[in-house]
C-alpha cells in the first residue's frame, strides 16, 4: 500500500522489518521490493546487491 500510494521511504522501512523476518520468501520478497525502490532513486549499486541477495534468499 505504501509503495502505491508513493510513499518509498515509509515502505522501505517497512520492507526492512519484513526482510529480517527470518522466512525465506518473505524476506525475499522484501528484499526484491526493496531493491526497486532503490532503482528508482537510481542507487543502482546497492540496488543489484539487494537483488542478487533476495534472488539467492528466495531459491535457498
Amino acid at each position: 500500500m505504501l509503495l502505491s500510494d508513493g510513499e518509498p521511504e515509509a515502505a522501505e522501512g517497512a520492507l526492512t522489518a519484513a526482510g529480517g523476518s527470518g522466512s525465506g520468501v518473505i524476506s525475499g520478497y522484501a528484499g526484491h521490493l526493496r531493491g526497486h525502490i532503490l532503482i528508482g532513486r537510481e542507487d543502482l549499486d546497492p540496488a543489484a546487491d539487494l537483488l542478487e541477495a533476495a534472488a539467492s534468499t528466495m531459491n535457498a
